[in-house]
């Protein structure tokens, strides 16, 4: 028996390697890609709660302050301040009219 024969791929062998190889490539592309996407999500987020936290603490800062100050607020003060009362001659109401628009 001959020993000294030698493995010769054929060219369909070598093309469905290099095309594994290639398909494993971009799959770790893919991977890396996803990993680092989610990453920077999770990042994102977490500085996005921070803010929502600060933010929250800046709504009721000022939801405090309007309590406080419709809470201030009385006739005499309103006078203070220019206010006046008016007749039912004076009052006018503005309407805000939306244009319409039509599509065909």
């Amino acid at each position: 028996m001959n020993t000294n024969t030698t493995y010769n791929p054929t060219i369909l062998e070598k093309r469905v390697l290099a095309g594994l190889v290639l398909a494993i490539f971009v799959f770790l592309c893919l991977y890396v890609f996803f990993v680092n996407q989610t990453v920077w999500n999770v990042a994102s987020r977490q500085d996005t709660v921070k803010k929502m936290s600060i933010f929250s603490g800046e709504i009721a800062f000022l939801e405090a302050v309007y309590m406080n100050e419709s809470a201030a607020l009385t006739l005499d003060r309103a006078y203070a301040m220019g206010f006046k009362e008016t007749s039912g001659a004076e009052t006018i109401f503005v309407e805000r009219v939306s244009p319409a628009v039509a599509f065909r």
